[in-house]
């Protein structure tokens, strides 16, 4: 985690004399610090394989992980102060240095994202993966060229991902950082970093309705079903309508206001209501809910105007025994009624019982 490995090391005397030899002075190096040091006071008569000092040291890697270090060796053999020197050149294991992400901040749909990390080294290149559901996008190389804290807003989350959250305002996304050491993003260091975020569907994203009507019904009385008039007190009207979610949303229910007011539920909307009780101008408007609570913004249906109806009235009615035939009586009546857009008919039968 911190960048570092631990070195064990043993300095030993070697070669293939058989016998020994005097090593007084004594340095040792490694990364370019002394490790070990001896006077030349000391005296050791060392065979093949004598051990003259051991220790560990800690090394900090470069900051894309790998390390080489120089290791070398100063003696005074069979001589007090030193007189002999040799190095060597040793490649420690690289540490992979994936970098992890901070922060993901949440976004509306078709706005760019924001994601932090703070890369390891000058040198990596990175990539991200934004995904949700069945539906995910990688960028291509990131190449922050720093080693600060760095905050990338180079992707704008495209709307088709609300596809993937076709039952809510919100859904959560997931965010996967890629840390490479070469520019074609071909050595993959360490594993993926990962953090989810909120995304948010704008409000733009809603219903719609591509066709609302407004039909008269007067299946229910032949008379005024053959004038082809909305007459107030025997007219239905037949309110239907069509609409479509918006990005795999679905349409959940329908509110007619206007002539009625009600609400139905269903994808599509075919409703009759009850007869219609006034007179005037009258539409019918649908708005339509899908399944993320969405509504449209109201239609109205052409206008249809009800006429008013009354029924006929007798003002007056008399019988009174005839005078020039005994046998007979003479019935006086008068009534009215009112006419209908010029629809109703003109004349009128008198019904009447004769009582015992």
């Amino acid at each position: 985690a911190d960048n570092t490995t631990t070195i064990s090391w043993n300095l030993k005397a070697g070669g293939t004399f058989s016998g020994w030899v005097q090593v007084s002075e004594l340095r040792v190096k490694i990364d370019g610090a002394e490790v070990y040091y001896r006077s030349h006071s000391v005296h050791t008569d060392c065979y093949n394989g004598t051990s003259l000092a051991s220790g560990t040291k800690t090394i900090t890697h470069n900051g894309d992980g790998t390390k080489s270090i120089t290791m070398s060796v100063e003696a005074g053999i069979y001589n007090w102060a030193i007189n002999k020197s040799g190095n060597s050149t040793f490649s420690l294991d690289t540490i992979p240095r994936a970098s992890s992400i901070s922060s993901a901040g949440a976004v509306t749909l078709g706005n760019a994202c924001s994601v932090a990390w703070t890369p390891l080294a000058t040198s990596f290149y990175y990539k991200l993966k934004f995904s949700i559901g069945s539906w995910s996008k990688t960028t291509s190389a990131i190449h922050p060229n720093q080693t600060s804290s760095y905050t990338y807003t180079g992707y704008t989350i495209p709307l088709e991902a609300a596809n993937q959250v076709p039952n809510s305002t919100t859904g959560t996304m997931t965010v996967t950082l890629y840390s490479y050491s070469n520019s074609a993003c071909s050595t993959q260091i360490g594993s993926a970093s990962s953090k989810t975020f909120t995304i948010t569907i704008p409000s733009s994203v809603k219903p719609t309705i591509s066709s609302v009507t407004a039909t008269i019904d007067n299946s229910a009385n032949s008379v005024v079903n053959s004038w082809g008039l909305a007459v107030v007190g025997y007219t239905k009207v037949k309110v239907e309508a069509a609409a479509s979610g918006s990005y795999s949303s679905t349409i959940s229910s329908f509110t007619i206001s206007g002539g009625y007011s009600t609400t139905r539920s269903g994808t599509s909307l075919s409703y009759t209501g009850g007869k219609i009780t006034s007179s005037g101008s009258k539409t019918f408007s649908v708005t339509c809910k899908d399944s993320r609570g969405r509504t449209s913004s109201a239609v109205s249906s052409s206008a249809i105007t009800f006429y008013a109806y009354a029924k006929p009235s007798i003002s007056k009615f008399s019988v009174a025994r005839n005078t020039g035939d005994s046998t007979k009586v003479t019935v006086n009546a008068n009534w009215s009624f009112s006419s209908v857009n010029g629809k109703n008919s003109t004349t009128a039968t008198l019904y009447y019982k004769k009582s015992n």
